[in-house]
């Protein structure tokens, strides 16, 4: 997992959220589904939508997609493909990362184009006086 970086977003309220626990009561494994969803989702930038075959590569089977989508959790999407259920509301498109993350190469590019020692050499020397005002002990 190296490399990895990132992050779902769950609420603090999610234990709180009826949906979620009539979920958890009534098929513990769908709801580890969703959550794993969630994770996939957002690794893989896909915006919440889960293809046919990151259902497979999930382990998730039809009885368990079938009651993600009966209680909520996901939307059919059509063509083999479930929807996370406000997953836009709640993390950042794919879009958005990659807005952010070409902000911070820039941000990170030019700080290490400038050149650092000129700025601070000027500053010492230039704007303080500092060069005038050391004295050196000979004896040590």
């Amino acid at each position: 997992m190296a490399g990895r970086t990132g992050y779902a977003q769950l609420g603090n309220g999610l234990w709180l959220n009826d949906k979620a626990n009539e979920l958890l009561d009534a098929d513990p494994r769908a709801f580890g589904m969703w959550v794993m969803s969630l994770s996939y989702a957002s690794d893989n930038m896909t915006d919440g939508v889960l293809n046919a075959r990151a259902l497979r590569r999930l382990g998730c089977d039809d009885r368990t997609r079938d009651a993600l989508v009966e209680c909520g959790m996901w939307e059919d999407a059509g063509d083999g493909c479930v929807r996370i259920h406000d997953y836009l509301k709640h993390n950042m498109s794919r879009e958005q990362v990659e807005g952010r993350r070409g902000k911070t190469a820039e941000r990170v590019r030019r700080h290490r184009e400038k050149d650092v020692t000129q700025d601070v050499t000027r500053y010492v020397t230039q704007e303080n006086d500092v060069t005038e005002r050391v004295t050196f002990n000979q004896n040590q």
